[in-house]
């Protein structure tokens, strides 16, 4: 009896993080229900295991959509938005006291300010995280220069800023939260939702394959098998790539870095790379101002990159898989 060249193989996939294994399963779960329909049922010998595979699969896809969910969602959104209306108002007065010159005070307190807010460029377009650490440098900043908070007086924003404080710290301390959570919820609950799909899973793919060397059509199952190998080996590499990804900005280190960053979010700069900033150039002369992100620092001549919580140039050869 010929057998069919391609079995579905069995897949370890315990070490894959969980919105990979999600899609994985996904995709297993709408392959088999394009195979078969009630025009085209599954063999009956088949069909409770791809019943409880179903089940199973739908329940760890209710579970994830539940953990990646939380309450805090949409009160970071209106905490954002209130922030987004502060910057708004501290920018706009900057840019509107510049132009009054008949008020050269004012004008001096605005172009005093603008030094500042250049550099770190707060604004509502960022990412939430991004968002919060240009607003918590921008901060650190003007507590630090006391012409700053004079200029803030003298433009009547000191009130306005005090609260662009409060407004961005309170997103910071949800959107922990809300990670926390999310955590919390992934690893109790989707470890045993997962376990027990792949089990499931697994066992209908076992059946699959012993009806197909049974089969008098040996091709009867061979475009469902094919596509899902096909899967495996698709999911397998995006789990690789994955992997190679985290293991060329995973760097051991508890050296501090920009310390703006520190403040702004507790991170190390072995925290920025794990996170994918791996290259960030800094100014040599004031270590602490990050001027832009790694795909600028390749091309900024004169400026370091800070990469593993040490400053190197742009042309130093540097492993970034090597640990300090």
């Amino acid at each position: 009896m010929e057998i069919p060249v391609t079995l579905v193989p069995s897949i370890d996939a315990q070490a894959w993080p969980n919105e990979i294994y999600v899609g994985y399963a996904t995709g297993w779960m709408r392959r088999y229900d394009q195979e078969f329909d009630p025009d085209n049922p599954a063999p009956q010998k088949l069909q409770p295991y791809l019943t409880d595979a179903k089940t199973q699969v739908q329940k760890l896809l209710a579970d994830y959509k539940e953990a990646t969910a939380a309450p805090q969602t949409e009160l970071i959104d209106q905490a954002d938005r209130q922030r987004d209306a502060l910057i708004a108002q501290v920018s706009t007065m900057i840019e509107a006291m510049l132009k009054m010159t008949l008020m050269p005070q004012k004008q001096q307190a605005a172009q005093t300010l603008k030094t500042g807010w250049d550099i770190y460029k707060p604004t509502a377009k960022a990412a939430l995280r991004d968002e919060s650490t240009q607003v918590q440098q921008w901060l650190e900043y003007v507590h630090a220069h006391a012409a700053q908070g004079a200029a803030l007086a003298e433009l009547g924003l000191t009130q306005i800023v005090a609260d662009l404080e409060q407004q961005n710290n309170e997103v910071i301390r949800l959107m922990d939260e809300r990670a926390a959570e999310r955590q919390q919820q992934k690893t109790i609950v989707l470890a045993d939702d997962r376990r027990m799909a792949d089990r499931a899973m697994k066992s209908c793919d076992r059946v699959l394959n012993a009806l197909a060397i049974l089969d008098d059509d040996p091709q009867r199952f061979a475009v469902l098998i094919n596509a899902l190998t096909a899967d495996q080996t698709e999911w397998r590499q995006r789990y690789d790539d994955n992997r190679r990804a985290n293991k060329r900005v995973s760097v051991k280190s508890d050296v501090v870095g920009n310390h703006l960053y520190q403040t702004a979010r507790d991170w190390t700069w072995a925290r920025l790379i794990e996170d994918g900033k791996a290259l960030l150039a800094i100014d040599p002369d004031q270590p602490t101002r990050i001027l832009s992100t790694d795909k600028k620092a390749l091309k900024a001549g004169g400026l370091c990159l800070a990469l593993k919580g040490v400053p190197v140039k742009p042309t130093d050869d540097v492993d970034v898989d090597k640990d300090n």
